[in-house]
């Protein structure tokens, strides 16, 4: 799944690539890659821009089946047993997001869910708690596809709203209505999951009883970087730049750090550390405790990818076209790898192994 883990920490139990020995094979889809990988099984799990999601040999780089689209996919894909669950957009006949349930090693439906439908043009009003007009976006398909998370036996998966599916049947358990749509991924801790909505609203939800418990505002600008969560915490950025750190019981900000440029990429959290890209082409590394910087490097462009962490190192990707491994206690340079295209999908690390997309139409294998 997305980051990992239900906590979205972005750290993967694995061996790293101590030194790139290069390309073990590469794959070309039918469109930009931005969604990030998911490999499970012996198999690499990815959705593309051309509109389909993919089931690839991890070995061999070769397609094992391929589940065709009405619209691009970046939504990252999910797997519990032995499905694997994802968000895509129907255009035809309603206009909504759709969630899938597929067979993980045949690519068939079990069951589908369709959300937000509407028969007019996607465009719609997304209003603040008081219903003034603060922004008009595109609530369904395109860039705004959350990834959805399975915690016992339940998948939840943000559009309009934020939705409790039973995984094995696709039945609905509960919705959680808000004034905008969810713009990020949730993080589950401890019975609450936490998300993010485009008018800079982080949200605290039961998941019994799918109630608010808190919500967290933001002074300006929305939110599309996912949250993690870890030791009483939820760590979240926000398009104005600042960083901030979240109680989880009471949802008051413990602290926060401005760094002067948007935040999409979403955070990892390791060895006292908390790991994070900015639009100004930095990743950050700060204590999870204070929020005091400890290094930061800089990329050749922004650094939307969020940061993947296994044993002892840090690697995103920057719209320069770069993958970048970083040590994590230094932020020291271990090596890069060029693509050509802007890197926004998230690595992920099997076996030593790492697997990305590129928007030059590549998935990726590194050893």
């Amino acid at each position: 799944m997305f980051r990992n883990d239900p906590q979205r920490t972005g750290v993967y139990h694995t061996s790293r690539v101590r030194q790139l020995n290069g390309v073990k094979w590469k794959f070309k889809a039918g469109g930009a890659i931005t969604s990030s990988p998911t490999v499970a099984d012996g198999k690499v799990y990815v959705g593309s821009e051309g509109q389909s999601l993919y089931a690839i040999d991890a070995q061999t780089g070769k397609q094992v089946w391929t589940f065709g689209l009405e619209d691009e996919m970046t939504s990252s894909p999910a797997i519990a047993d032995g499905m694997v669950y994802f968000s895509g957009h129907r255009k035809t006949p309603y206009s909504g997001d759709i969630f899938y349930a597929l067979d993980m090693h045949t690519g068939s439906i079990k069951w589908e869910y369709l959300a937000g439908a509407e028969l007019t043009a996607p465009q719609s009003i997304c209003c603040d708690e008081t219903d003034k007009l603060r922004v008009r976006i595109r609530l369904s398909g395109g860039d705004l596809q959350p990834s959805p998370v399975i915690v016992d036996g339940t998948a939840y998966f943000g559009s309009d709203y934020l939705y409790a599916l039973d995984s094995k049947t696709g039945k609905e358990k509960w919705e959680f209505y808000m004034q905008c749509c969810v713009s990020s991924s949730a993080a589950i801790g401890e019975g609450v999951a936490y998300f993010a909505s485009h008018l800079g609203t982080l949200y605290a939800v039961n998941l019994g009883t799918g109630i608010d418990e808190w919500r967290y505002y933001t002074e300006h600008g929305g939110i599309e970087s996912s949250p993690a969560v870890m030791n009483g915490l939820v760590y979240i950025g926000g398009d104005d730049g600042n960083f901030r750190a979240i109680d989880v019981r009471t949802g008051n900000e413990k602290w926060s750090l401005d760094v002067g440029s948007r935040i999409t990429s979403s955070p990892a959290i390791a060895d006292g550390l908390i790991f994070f890209g900015s639009d100004g082409g930095y990743m950050y590394a700060l204590d999870v405790n204070t929020g005091t910087q400890k290094w930061k490097f800089q990329a050749g462009g922004m650094i939307e990818s969020s940061p993947s962490i296994a044993d002892g190192v840090v690697y995103f990707g920057s719209t320069d076209g770069y993958l970048y491994a970083l040590n994590l206690q230094t932020g020291q340079e271990q090596w890069q790898f060029k693509t050509d295209g802007p890197i926004i999908s998230s690595p992920t690390i099997a076996d030593g192994v790492i697997y990305f997309g590129s928007k030059d139409g590549y998935l990726y294998a590194l050893h």
